[in-house]
């Protein structure tokens, strides 16, 4: 879902950090998935349960049949069901329906189906049992005042003094408040047609292509048909005094896709200028990635009252035309749309991906708002210190989409993943992902993307997803580096930020400035402690980690504290029958000495002088000691081993 940016929703999900945040970025205008409806209420606790007899039964088709008046909070609709047995005696099946919306028939042909209601489902009997691969039919007439749940699922709003609007957003659990449906994560619905009948100054945006659009006196039937397989939450109609507009895009292989945009008519000539970049967004997608995936239909925008977005499939609801909210919504329509989170605990593949996909937009099109969003993404994760990017509570819709996790932390986690791999196997396993016939116009989990990248890269990511994906907070370093005439020693401690969080085995970059050109080497950190050890033949001017920010840490872009200079003699000996560590800094008369632990705490601290060269360890535990001395402007580092 949505990534727009509003005021008061921004305050309500980040607080006092992000609004200080925005102000250090002003380039970088956030897009998050829920909007903020006008009024009523969000129902941000919704929990739903997949019916179990959802697997017996395969959902082919379904045309939505509606009439309804933009001014007017009521619906009646007409909803016909094609679907297939997949086990060898299906004698009912399940619908989901709202409790506030009345059933007035369900028939199969001209033969009434009997059905009984329990809660939200609508349990209904077939006329005759059916075998495996048997189809059947049914249509279900309805009628009433629509709920309003989750985040909105069907709500009217007034766009100007005297016009009114109806729309849908039915993500994740309010497709069933407004129209009788398998609302289901394990079940697409192969083909639908959506006809809506609406008084004649108001015009009905959806899914797919526009069939027909005829007045016929005082009404308006608009007719869409969508021929791609469809999750149930991606079906929309959203109806009011539309303007429309279409530009196209040029794909590679020459297909033009057009680009259908429905907007208030106040907003028309905004809206064109701002939704200008959309074509060359879906270009870069395609080459990117794959094809847009629904390029023979449309892509489109339809304006809605709120004030984020929502990737409905081939047409995104838009509160707004932010170049960053229309990259979210457009990159939904690959990651979410054409493949979809098999549950919500996985939502992370839908909004971490379509976040990732926005930033490659700053960095393909403005270097700087790349930037800005590199630095401002790591330091909004990393204010609290815990969450996992998985999703464990599904029953808390503001969890589902909670921004920090599930947008920007999912979204970084695939950023430190290319850096891990390179840009060649990052994208190829991206690829690879969108065209595996597992997940292709189907459900995926976070098991089957690894699976791609893995084959991509030709190495385990279990340890990285485990990390990332399934565990809690992000690492903190402790890094210092020496130069020992011929070799560069760089020494690593990290501790987690989250008490009991996992340790975080990765390869970290370092940018070693070597009189004014620059080598990134990327270390392979495995064990706390850690001391890598690089022949050079001379010093390095500095050593700075982290520099392009590719790792999620809270020591990002940091200069690595500097050991001695090549030529200096920096000598230590330790003396074991007086467990004392004797330090010799020629042409240093005195300094202050900090001793380290491996786990980076400072466990002493002392003035040394070439008069007092020995430093007592006897009230240390047996180990290896990080030794740092400081001069003026000059410091000087060594490890030693006191047994």
């Amino acid at each position: 879902m949505k990534r727009a940016f509003l005021p008061l929703l921004f305050a309500l999900v980040c607080m006092a950090f992000s609004t200080t945040m925005l102000a250090q970025y002003p380039d970088l205008q956030l897009s998050r998935k829920a909007g903020f409806l006008p009024s009523g209420d969000l129902g941000l606790h919704a929990p739903f349960y997949e019916n179990s007899s959802y697997a017996d039964w395969d959902l082919t088709y379904n045309r939505i049949h509606l009439r309804i008046d933009p001014a007017v909070f009521f619906l009646s609709g007409l909803v016909d069901v094609e679907f297939v047995s997949k086990v060898p005696q299906l004698s009912s099946v399940t619908i989901d329906l709202h409790s506030a919306l009345t059933v007035k028939s369900v028939e199969s042909g001209t033969t009434p189906l009997a059905f009984t209601r329990q809660g939200h489902t609508l349990l209904i009997s077939l006329p005759s049992a059916l075998g495996v691969g048997q189809k059947g039919s049914f249509s279900i007439a309805y009628e009433g005042v629509p709920a309003n749940t989750g985040l909105g699922s069907i709500f009217q709003s007034q766009i100007d003094n005297s016009t009114m609007a109806i729309a849908t957003l039915s993500e994740p659990y309010g497709a069933r408040d407004w129209w009788p449906c398998k609302q289901s994560l394990v079940d697409k619905i192969d083909s639908i047609d959506i006809i809506v009948d609406t008084p004649s100054k108001y015009r009905t945006a959806s899914n797919g292509v526009l069939v027909s659009d005829q007045i016929n006196g005082t009404r308006r039937v608009c007719h869409w048909k969508h021929r791609h397989p469809i999750a149930a939450y991606l079906v929309f109609f959203s109806s009011t005094t539309y303007d429309s507009f279409s530009t196209y895009a040029t794909l590679g292989d020459g297909t033009k896709v057009e680009i259908l945009n429905y907007v208030y008519p106040a907003n028309s000539v905004t809206a064109r200028m701002q939704t200008a970049v959309t074509g060359d967004y879906i270009e870069f997608f395609s080459r990117k990635f794959i094809d847009y995936p629904f390029k023979n239909e449309k892509y489109g925008h339809a304006q809605f009252s709120w004030g984020g977005g929502m990737e409905h499939q081939t047409m995104s609801s838009m509160g707004g035309f932010q170049k960053n909210l229309i990259a979210h919504e457009l990159a939904h329509q690959w990651f979410g749309d054409y493949i979809t989170c098999g549950s919500w605990n996985e939502i992370w593949l839908n909004e971490g991906f379509a976040s990732y996909l926005e930033a490659l937009t700053f960095e393909e099109f403005s270097p700087d708002s790349w930037r800005q969003w590199k630095e401002y993404t790591r330091q909004y994760i990393m204010s609290e210190p815990d969450g996992a990017v998985y999703c464990n509570d599904v029953d808390n819709i503001d969890r589902i989409f909670d921004s920090r996790l599930s947008y920007d932390k999912g979204s970084y986690v695939l950023h430190m993943l290319r850096g891990q791999l390179g840009d060649s196997p990052f994208f190829d396993g991206m690829r690879r992902y969108l065209t595996d016939p597992r997940v292709t116009n189907g459900f995926a989990t976070t098991d089957l993307f690894r699976d791609n990248m893995e084959k991509a890269a030709g190495i385990s990511l279990a340890e990285f997803f485990n990390d990332w994906v399934y565990g809690e907070g992000y690492p903190e370093y402790n890094i210092q580096y020496s130069y020992f005439t011929d070799r560069l020693e760089i020494t690593v401690n990290q501790s987690p930020s989250l008490t009991g969080g996992p340790f975080f085995e990765m390869k970290l970059p370092f940018t070693l400035d070597m009189q004014g050109r620059d080598t990134t080497l990327w270390l392979d950190n495995t064990r706390q402690g850690q001391v890598f050890s690089i022949p050079y033949a001379a010093a390095p001017t500095s050593v700075t980690f982290n520099a392009e920010g590719w790792v999620l840490c809270n020591d990002e872009s940091g200069e690595v504290s500097a050991g001695y200079s090549s030529g200096t003699v920096f000598e230590t000996r330790y003396l074991p029958g007086v467990r004392q560590v004797e330090v010799l800094v020629p042409e240093v008369r005195q300094a202050d000495c900090s001793v380290y632990d491996t786990m980076g705490r400072r466990v002493k601290t002392r003035t040394w002088s070439s008069v007092s060269p020995r430093i007592d360890v006897g009230d240390l535990p047996r180990g290896t000691y990080l030794f740092v001395l400081t001069a003026g402007n000059e410091r000087y580092s060594t490890r030693v081993a006191c047994y």
